[in-house]
């Protein structure tokens, strides 16, 4: 073969591998799971694709204890999801859990996710003396029988289909390159593991656990809550120990109706949302504005009162983040502050 013909070839398959993506997902297809590492000069971000996560929020959800949230999952009008719900059981729970609702009589999730955590339960393959350990009594019985009456079987059947999911989710994100977009807006580095649990039975909604863990819905269009969890694990309230923040919040007698007196996670959830939608570069699929769509999306996420405010001072800083993160938390709470108390 002459040397140009050689070149040539060469040049081709140089082509087909450029234009061919290294498979992130690592699957087991025996044990029908799968895993995304993506590693950070500060540390690792792992998302999960794995059974005993998804169990888990099944059941929270099915017995209703996620106080009103995740009602959008498919799976709460199947047949066969709702015949493995123990009555009995459910009504020893008496309401949402109080993680979720202050409302709530009983608290499951927590002391679920901490054994959860500990035990490593997202390595392990689901059976009746790991199931019955995670969480107080009766959930342990609850997600053993869910898992034996349903769940099983639906894993069993389902996993390519949410393999694939998993894949275009993985695709569409791109996590290293969207932390490091996280990391600029919070104005700090991730140091140490993220895990991210990809779950169905969140519906819309997402939760962190402890300092390290986002829960979000498994979708192709989605994140997994990565984004708009990851940034609060970033940020963790610490601009609130800020001397004039935490002096101007000294003698306030700040009640809200979601938050209670948990005025950080308010302030900080207005800022959280507003960054999320703009890293995303989520935009509205109906016939709206702009900010008609980020002021729903404030109001949907607890935050309502605070989009004038927030429209005002944290979107000039998101569109050129420049480490003045305090700042523009100092302008958020301080201006909402005195608009609340002009109005006593």
């Amino acid at each position: 073969m002459t040397s140009w013909k050689l070149l040539v070839l060469f040049a081709l398959l140089s082509s087909c591998l450029a234009d061919t993506p290294s498979d992130s997902v690592k699957v087991d297809p025996a044990r029908k799971r799968a895993e995304i590492v993506v590693e950070r000069p500060g540390g690792e971000v792992i998302i999960y694709l794995e059974p005993v996560s998804n169990l888990v929020f099944h059941t929270l959800n099915m017995y209703d204890l996620f106080a009103g949230q995740g009602t959008d999952y498919a799976l709460r009008s199947d047949e066969g999801a709702r015949g493995a719900v123990d009555t009995e059981i459910r009504s020893q729970f008496g309401g949402s859990d109080r993680h979720f609702s202050r409302q709530g009589t009983v608290s499951v999730y927590s002391p679920a996710m901490k054994t959860f955590l500990e035990q490593q339960a997202y390595l392990k393959d689901p059976d009746e003396s790991l199931l019955e350990g995670l969480g107080p009594a009766p959930f342990g019985t609850a997600l053993t029988k869910t898992w034996n009456n349903f769940y099983r079987e639906y894993w069993n059947r389902r996993f390519e289909a949410l393999l694939e999911e998993f894949r275009k989710m993985d695709a569409n994100v791109r996590w290293n390159e969207m932390l490091g977009r996280m990391e600029r807006v919070a104005g700090r580095q991730w140091q140490g593991t993220m895990r991210v649990f990809a779950v169905e039975a969140t519906g819309s909604s997402a939760f962190t656990f402890a300092k390290t863990v986002c829960i979000g819905t498994l979708k192709a269009d989605d994140d997994a809550g990565f984004v708009h969890e990851g940034l609060h694990l970033l940020l963790r309230k610490e601009w609130a120990s800020s001397p004039r923040i935490a002096h101007l919040m000294s003698d306030a007698s700040f009640q809200h109706k979601i938050w209670g007196s948990d005025w950080a996670s308010y302030y900080e959830q207005a800022f959280v949302v507003l960054a999320d939608l703009h890293l995303r570069k989520a935009r509205p699929r109906k016939q709206m504005s702009e900010e008609e769509f980020l002021r729903l999306n404030l109001q949907g996420n607890g935050a309502g009162e605070l989009s004038e405010i927030a429209l005002g001072v944290v979107l000039p800083y998101l569109r050129n983040p420049d480490g003045r993160l305090e700042e523009v938390m100092w302008q958020l709470v301080s201006q909402s502050e005195a608009k609340r108390r002009a109005a006593r």
